[in-house]
């Protein structure tokens, strides 16, 4: 494995962890910061996948964009979990700013999306 790709795994499993324990928060919870972090989680493996496999990318927050581009660089399709990307996406820059916040009940299923994704893309990095 290329060290950047190891770079990429280690950032997107400290953003795991940290969306990992901030679910689990009953004082005084941040649910947004769930949100945020699960979203650079799944960002930051899609980067990690796209580095191993050699393909250049734009510095984005876009899943859609980053999933696209591991989809069609693989020897097998990945199938890209659209549902799951929608939930994450907002995770980025929305929540990040006053208006339309997440609850718990959001964060809970952002960060079950985030697993199941994770899952997914550790799989095709041998992890």
């Amino acid at each position: 494995m290329k060290r950047l790709t190891q770079e990429w795994i280690t950032l997107a499993e400290g953003d795991f962890h940290a969306a990992t324990r901030e679910v689990a928060v009953t004082d005084h919870p941040f649910p947004s910061g769930v949100c945020f972090h699960s979203q650079q989680c799944i960002e930051k493996l899609l980067k990690a996948v796209l580095c191993e496999r050699g393909v250049r990318f734009d510095k984005t927050h876009d899943l859609f964009a980053l999933a696209a581009l591991v989809s069609s660089s693989g020897s097998s399709p990945w199938e890209i979990p659209e549902a799951a990307l929608r939930l994450l996406q907002p995770g980025a820059v929305e929540y990040r700013y006053p208006g339309d916040q997440p609850d718990m009940g959001d964060a809970r299923a952002v960060h079950e999306a985030c697993v199941s994704v994770r899952t997914s893309l550790l799989a095709l990095l041998g992890e």
